[in-house]
């Protein structure tokens, strides 16, 4: 049996829920259970004349349009449909029928921007809640990330790093400059399309770049561009000028960085700039004498003079380097010129940043520098390409060199390693071609198996280049992985890692599908607590107050404890604005009022006694707060806890120590004066009063004031002290 429906679909009175259980059940026979969901094609849908095999029942949980027109005859097997928005897209082949197909057959689809207008107008005509949702989940976030004006600022500020040179510095270091000191609103200039929904107001402001953040811009470039290295601490010192911080925070991720390679180079150029002393360095560096050795022996200028020009002492190198053919063919016209030998690769070569290799194999300069000439007669006098050869083109961005790679290998195998390296050396360019001829390559030899597998390995891959992309700070990778389909919850956690606040902060506007289901891996406490470490209050501000990690507040006890050890009053007071926040928490035996006695914190102390709930005899497994108080002397806090008309000045830890005794113990007349002057004061102990701790003490001072006091009550047969 079939049905055909038009554009125009008749309504049916909707059925309720019970209802549809009951015609579910029907349908669901001991053969169903059997066989695998993606094999159960038990039903045909034809669009606009193209024929689609699916899931009768997994097309009616989700479907409405299906449901109510299959309740008129259960035993449908087949439906047409014409839907006019469909007729300009490719249903009937290509990209476009593999989309639906895959949708038909799985249920699911990952939406991106070369699917979203497609599913937009099948999941309304179907109508197809769940996909709607996803669609406008997509689209909002897809719009939030690519047209947010700091996210661009970002992306130019690296662009213009990585192009700086000599010949341009006075006009990059000004483009920078005008950019790092422009405040600007994110854009919302670009057109909303029907498919998504979008509210510009509540995006965030974009704020300045700071020290930290445009530090770590600096440092990633000069590990990616070696050869720039003087060029970017040029532009360090002078952004200096601006930014005064700007060189504490360079210092900072160096010391925190492997002190090999690149480092060598940078700090000898901050010296020689005069932006560090030398007893500076050894003051930062003094646990490592190989890496002051390595910055001060006696030939590293001669060495670092060539290597600034991009120079090998090498004499050859330099001949590749500007792949000057001439000379290197007269060169090796030479009796046994080896065609296969390397140039050491000592460590006053920038070139060593790149590799672990000790030694430079000529075709590798020529693939990094796109040599072409020298290449090419390398090649012809037998010499093989390596997979060594093909990451040095990518380091270097040599095009030219990998498509005669290509040409040379017939059929160039990509692997990750390419994409992950053409990411990390913001080669952008040869990252998509790449990543298409990846797709491309893995789509063959998957076109015999299931296609909800190699969907599967796909994902995993964009979302793998996803967190490089944010780790090295490749925002223009990011945007481009983001409108493949990645995960947007990913954004979070990554930018985090990197410090890139600004991008954190906007991952906080995204829209998500389901909390539980998308954060569950989710780090959250590593993610706050590097917030707090870095006083980001309006981004911890906004992100406790995202569903899921607002209901995981209970959870965040070490947050708080760790909030109290930074001093960061107003993170506490974030903390207290979270509904059903538990103050009286313990862990490890103390609580945060006890914590905060502890660690000395007069204003976070003050402002968790003015929280509403607070309970300041409370103990648990620690001790309570005014014997914490009274035991580290801290006779500011004893005041103030005795404001607090609640107090138990009589209160007996599970040692039996009571304040006064605690007071006593530590000789200070002060705190047992205080506690005396309480109302509820009790000094009528069995068979023992504080004014025996004095004696023991051998304090006559407290001894005496104890005596003068109306209320004080001794038994003299109880008076002597054993």
């Amino acid at each position: 049996m079939k049905f055909e429906f038009s554009h125009k679909k008749f309504e049916k009175e909707r059925w309720s829920f019970k209802e549809c259980d009951i015609i579910k059940k029907n349908h669901k026979s001991s053969k169903m259970e059997e066989i695998d969901e993606y094999a159960a094609l038990d039903f045909e849908i034809v669009i606009n004349g193209r024929s689609f095999k699916t899931n009768k029942i997994m097309m009616m949980e989700k479907s409405q349009f299906i449901f109510d027109n299959l309740l008129v005859n259960e035993h449908v097997q087949q439906i047409f449909v014409e839907i006019e928005e469909l007729n300009k897209f490719t249903i009937k082949y290509g990209s476009d029928y593999e989309y639906l197909k895959y949708y038909f057959e799985n249920g699911f689809v990952d939406i991106s921007t070369l699917n979203n207008e497609l599913f937009y107008h099948f999941a309304t005509f179907f109508e197809i809640d769940s996909l709607l949702r996803q669609i406008e989940i997509y689209n909002t976030n897809y719009e939030i990330i690519s047209t947010n004006q700091e996210i661009h600022l970002e992306t130019q500020i690296i662009s213009l790093l990585l192009k700086l040179n000599e010949d341009n510095f006075d006009e990059t270091s000004e483009q920078i400059l005008m950019i790092l000191l422009t405040t600007s609103t994110s854009s919302s200039s670009s057109t909303s399309s029907s498919t998504s929904i979008i509210e510009p107001e509540n995006l965030p402001n974009s704020k300045i770049i700071d020290d930290s953040l445009l530090s770590r811009f600096i440092y990633h470039a000069c590990k990616i561009r070696p050869f720039q290295i003087p060029i970017l601490i040029k532009l360090l010192q002078f952004l200096t000028q601006h930014f005064s911080d700007i060189c504490n925070k360079f210092m900072k991720l160096i010391k925190s960085n492997d002190f090999k390679k690149a480092n060598c180079f940078i700090i000898r150029e901050l010296f020689d700039r005069k932006m560090i002393s030398k007893e500076g360095i050894k003051k930062k560096f003094e646990f490592n004498k190989l890496f002051l050795a390595e910055i001060f022996p006696g030939r590293f200028r001669n060495e670092t003079d060539l290597s600034l020009h991009n120079i090998n002492s090498d004499p050859l190198f330099e001949i590749l380097m500007k792949d000057n053919i001439d000379e290197f063919q007269e060169i090796s016209k030479v009796l046994d010129f080896d065609f296969a030998k390397s140039i050491k690769n000592n460590k006053y070569n920038k070139f060593n940043i790149l590799s672990n290799s000790t030694e430079i194999k000529y075709l590798n300069v020529c693939c990094y520098f796109d040599s072409v000439k020298c290449f090419k007669y390398l090649i012809n006098n037998h010499q093989k390409i390596t997979e060594e050869d093909f990451l040095y083109a990518i380091f270097g961005g040599s095009i030219n060199i990998i498509h005669l790679i290509e040409n040379y290998h017939h059929q160039l195998k990509i692997k990750f390693i390419h994409l992950e390296r053409s990411i990390k050396f913001h080669r952008n360019d040869i990252f998509e071609w790449l990543f298409e001829k990846y797709i491309e390559q893995n789509h063959q030899l998957n076109n015999n198996s299931r296609i909800y597998q190699y969907k599967q390995t796909i994902n995993r891959l964009i979302n793998s280049l996803l967190n490089e992309s944010i780790k090295n700070y490749n925002i223009e990778i990011m945007i481009y992985l983001l409108s493949k389909n990645s995960s947007f919850n990913q954004i979070i956690e990554e930018a985090s890692k990197t410090l890139n606040y600004p991008l954190l902060e906007i991952s906080l506007y995204f829209k998500y599908n389901d909390w539980l289901t998308d954060f569950r891996n989710l780090k959250i406490s590593k993610i706050i607590k590097q917030i707090i470490l870095d006083q980001k209050n309006e981004i911890f501000r906004k992100i406790i107050r995202l569903p899921y990690i607002r209901n995981q507040s209970d959870t965040f006890t070490k947050l708080y404890f760790f909030t109290i050890e930074q001093n960061n009053l107003d993170i506490i007071r974030l903390f207290h604005e979270i509904e059903y926040f538990n103050i009286n928490f313990h862990e490890n035996g103390s609580s945060p009022l006890t914590l905060s006695i502890k660690k000395n914190r007069y204003r976070i102390f003050s402002e968790i006694l003015r929280h509403p709930h607070i309970n300041v005899n409370n103990q648990e497994y620690g001790d309570y707060p005014i014997c914490v108080a009274c035991e580290l002397e801290r006779e500011w806090h004893v005041k103030e806890l005795l404001k607090i008309p609640t107090i138990n000045v009589n209160i007996t830890t599970n040692y039996g120590h009571i304040p006064i005794n605690i007071a006593v113990k530590k000789n200070n007349l002060n705190i047992i004066k205080m506690l005396c002057e309480n109302k509820h004061i009790n000094f009528n102990f069995e068979k023992y009063n504080p004014i025996h701790k004095a004696i023991e003490k051998n304090n006559l001072e407290i001894v005496q004031y104890f005596l003068s006091l109306p209320e004080f009550y001794i038994d003299l047969n109880n008076l002597k002290v054993e």
